[in-house]
């Protein structure tokens, strides 16, 4: 959701980031779309912090649903920490691959569900713990974030069992179709 469309939408990230922040700086790979933005006067740049760090230092970094796209997850991990405050946090986002929609969809034959084709990795919290203590991060919480409204039967269904597979020790988490982390 990193287009001019997508920044009418009064749920859109940068929007709501913008409108809590002292400031906000907004970075994107897309030249055409970081001046589209501008032009609509959003603080944003066009740079790729996997390949170097800005030279600013931020107290928040947010990643909304970057991570699944990156050929090198990592560097991520070590440009954001050159570019953090000592107290700094790094927040981001990506697609639960432990949803139940998920899950279920990849259970039976035939093609494995991709969320997206531009999508390259799952991460779950063990795997992005670790890596993020490669780099020197620490992961503080994550938490699922959920859906508006269940949409089909089986979605409905779900839903109503719920209360009960969370008693039999489900987690959380597999009702989310997100999954949000908190590193320092």
């Amino acid at each position: 959701d990193h287009t001019a469309g997508s920044a009418n939408n009064a749920h859109w990230l940068h929007r709501r980031l913008r409108g809590s922040a002292a400031s906000c700086l907004g970075v994107d790979i897309l030249a055409e779309e970081v001046a589209r933005l501008k032009q609509m006067g959003f603080n944003v740049i066009v740079a790729d912090v996997t390949r170097a760090p800005l030279p600013e230092k931020f107290e928040i970094i947010t990643c909304g649903e970057v991570i699944e796209h990156l050929d090198r997850p990592g560097e991520l991990f070590l440009n954001a920490a050159q570019m953090l405050h000592a107290a700094g946090r790094l927040v981001l986002s990506t697609p639960n691959p432990w949803f139940v929609n998920v899950l279920l969809k990849n259970v039976r034959e035939g093609v494995p569900f991709v969320e997206s084709v531009d999508h390259v990795a799952w991460f779950e919290p063990g795997t992005l713990c670790e890596l993020a203590e490669r780099h020197g991060f620490e992961l503080q919480r994550f938490t699922g974030v959920g859906v508006s409204g269940p949409k089909t039967r089986l979605a409905r269904l779900l839903l109503h069992v719920q209360p009960l597979l969370l008693q039999l020790g489900f987690r959380r988490e597999i009702f989310a179709p997100t999954l949000s982390y908190e590193f320092v």
